[in-house]
Parts: C-alpha cells; structure tokens; sequence
C-alpha cells in the first residue's frame, strides 16, 4: 500500500485489502460440576466468509534506536481487527 514518512521516525501507511476466512473450531473443556465430578462440555463453531473487501491503516513509530512501535488497523464491512508489535533490529 501506499505509505508516507511523516518525520525522519514516524511512517504510516494504508490501502485497500481483500479478506479470505473460513474454517471450524472444535472445543473441548472438561469443567469441575462440584463434589469431585466434572462435566464435559463441547462446541462447535462454523466460520463463514462476510465482507470480502476493506482497508487498513498503520503506523510505524521509532521509539529508540532500532527499536519501533507498530499498530495497524483493518476493517471490512463485517469486521474489524488491530494489531501491535514491538520491533527490535539487531
């Protein structure tokens, strides 16, 4: 995507993203009922494709020689999601 240095250590940058998901999730967790018995207790969940097509902006923040913050924001019309990370270049 595009990206633009705002100071000498400062950059953000954004574009448009196309967004692929799907799957299953299967949980299983064995839970204490009281008295020494447990309960078993499982699910199932099924992930469906929504919004295919959004965007997402980010930053980049050095915050001391060779270390740099980096948070990042995406979203479509059916979900959002951040990040963050801490960078060290070595």
């Amino acid at each position: 995507g595009a990206n633009y240095m705002l100071t000498d250590s400062i950059w953000i940058y954004g574009g448009p993203l196309i967004h692929f998901l799907g799957g299953e999730l299967d949980n299983t967790l064995i839970q204490e009922a009281g008295a020494g018995t447990f309960q078993l207790i499982e699910s199932e969940w099924e992930i469906e494709q929504d919004s295919t097509y959004g965007g997402y902006l980010g930053t980049q923040v050095e915050v001391a020689k060779n270390c740099y913050l980096n948070a990042e924001y995406q979203f479509t019309g059916g979900a959002n999601a951040f990040g963050a990370s801490i960078l060290l270049e070595f």
